[in-house]
């Protein structure tokens, strides 16, 4: 196995350096943990992080600290939220552990229920312990930096010339003009998953990763301007009770009509709306050709990531929506219930999943592979990150009868999901139709003004196969020409057979 001596030798090493000091050591804090974890990346990111907008108090005599939460909330690596950070705290090794597999991909060896202060000696010997796991993990590519030079400087004189030259400069708006420049900067990317938010849907955009939202719910995707679908009602939500259905096109939200004029976040921004109002919605219904006006009342809604059940006495059932915050527990839930039921028939339902967070789904992964054993290889534009499977509670499926549902919106993460879990348990099939082919990894950058960029950062290959999604799909084992109807859900049928 690829660094497995390598990374066993560390550990031995590690374990050798750890003396788990007495009380008269002194203790980390999170200042000082925290400032760690910055200096990982400083190297790595341009000065404009300084120019982010830290939520965060408590940090007024805590200088170097801001700085390193910028830094870390530059690389995505943290939230941005408005709450007490508390920089004296001392910190616990359950603290630490949750941290480094979060902020650098390395699982330390300590059971994370352990509540012991971290000692400072100690700290020292978990540092050399990652810094020697992540040398194994990131191999260096070049890369040559480029420069816009003196097209900074016309860029700056239009602007200026349209604000103090132009015949209608009286009527232009400053931050509009620069928001349309970011706009078509990030069009030009030709990447659809390259988008700026302005502060407002910004602000959205992160109500939907947290999975609590007040308007309408809906996974919804705008494949082509002025073209604007609902993927999915979710179970419960105000679209669902009002009959919107998958595939539905949206055409006019109350009295305005969607055009190629409008983004998909401002489409958005006009559905969302305080809980207890109601928003009308003209949609086109393809199935029937139908056009319908549809009024649904908007809530608050909190969406569960992971649904599951006993479905008869051989089947158990477990969908999962999406890869957020709350998913790998979600799902540990659902799998220790499959194994208590006694089924020996298990249904994995990913239609309609979008994908989410990457570290979320190798976590979920490390449920059914042999710790160290290789789950990704994420490809990024300085260095290549392998990625292994960690040391947590183990599920077998080589002796279950598994079944995947997939379909045309099921993305990314889900994707990275049925594609390695495939690559070790060749008894699992996959049903429904092609899948929706995002091989591409996402980083978020938020502003001082409360704007969001999401930008592409890498490419993800399966490690064992080294395969990748390059403008293909996950083709089903099984396709099927059934479309489920309002009454009967004939792919979860045809998977219960």
């Amino acid at each position: 196995m690829r660094y497995i001596l390598k990374i066993t030798a560390l550990f031995l090493i590690f374990l050798s350096s750890i003396s788990f000091a007495t009380a008269d050591d002194s203790t980390v804090t999170r200042n000082e943990l925290f400032q760690y974890f910055a200096n990982i990346y400083r190297d790595d990111v341009p000065q404009s992080y300084l120019y982010i907008d830290v939520k965060y108090s408590g940090l007024e005599r805590y200088p170097q600290l801001h700085r390193s939460l910028q830094v870390l909330i530059y690389k995505n690596l943290i939230k941005n939220n408005p709450i007490v950070f508390r920089p004296e705290s001392k910190v616990t090794l359950r603290e630490f552990s949750i941290l480094s597999e979060r902020l650098t991909w390395v699982t330390v060896p300590f059971d994370t229920i352990n509540t012991s202060q971290l000692q400072s000696q100690d700290f020292e010997a978990l540092k050399l312990y990652i810094e020697g796991v992540r040398d194994q993990s990131i191999i260096p590519v070049t890369s040559t930096p480029s420069s816009l030079g003196q097209k900074w400087d016309i860029l700056f004189d239009i602007y200026d010339t349209l604000k103090s030259e132009h015949y209608d400069a009286q009527w232009f708006d400053r931050d509009q003009l620069i928001l349309w420049a970011i706009r078509w900067m990030t069009e030009s990317t030709w990447d659809t998953y390259t988008t700026y938010f302005p502060p407002t849907q910004s602000q959205d955009f992160f109500d939907w990763l947290d999975g609590e939202y007040e308007g309408i719910w809906s996974y919804v995707d705008m494949p082509e301007p002025w073209v604007f679908l609902i993927v999915t009602p979710m179970v419960w939500s105000p679209e669902e009770k009002s009959w919107l259905k998958w595939g539905d096109r949206v055409t006019h939200v109350d009295s305005r009509e969607i055009t190629t004029e409008n983004s998909q976040a401002e489409i958005i921004s006009w559905i969302k709306w305080p809980a207890g109002s109601t928003v009308d919605l003209t949609i086109f219904r393809p199935s029937t050709r139908e056009t319908l006006v549809l009024t649904v009342t908007r809530a608050k809604i909190i969406i569960s990531e992971v649904d599951h059940q006993l479905i008869n006495t051989n089947t158990y059932y477990i969908q999962v929506k999406n890869f957020w915050e709350k998913v790998d527990s979600e799902f540990y839930d659902a799998m220790k219930a499959f194994k208590d039921s006694g089924a020996t028939k298990l249904i994995l339902d990913f239609r309609n999943n979008p994908g989410g967070y990457l570290w979320k789904v190798i976590h979920i992964l490390s449920h059914f592979i042999e710790t160290w054993e290789p789950v990704a290889l994420i490809k990024q534009q300085n260095y290549n990150m392998y990625h292994e499977a960690k040391d947590i509670e183990k599920f077998d499926l080589s002796h279950t009868k598994v079944i995947i549902l997939q379909n045309s919106w099921t993305a990314s993460a889900s994707e990275i999901f049925i594609w390695t879990l495939q690559d070790y348990y060749p008894n699992i099939k996959t049903i429904w139709e092609n899948t929706f082919w995002k091989w591409s990894v996402q980083s978020l950058r938020q502003y001082y003004d409360g704007s969001t960029l999401r930008f592409t950062t890498a490419r993800w290959y399966t490690w064992k196969l080294e395969r990748a999604i390059d403008w293909i799909w996950i083709s089903p084992d099984i396709k099927l020409e059934d479309t489920p109807s309002d009454s009967e859900d004939s792919i979860l049928n045809e998977a219960l057979r």
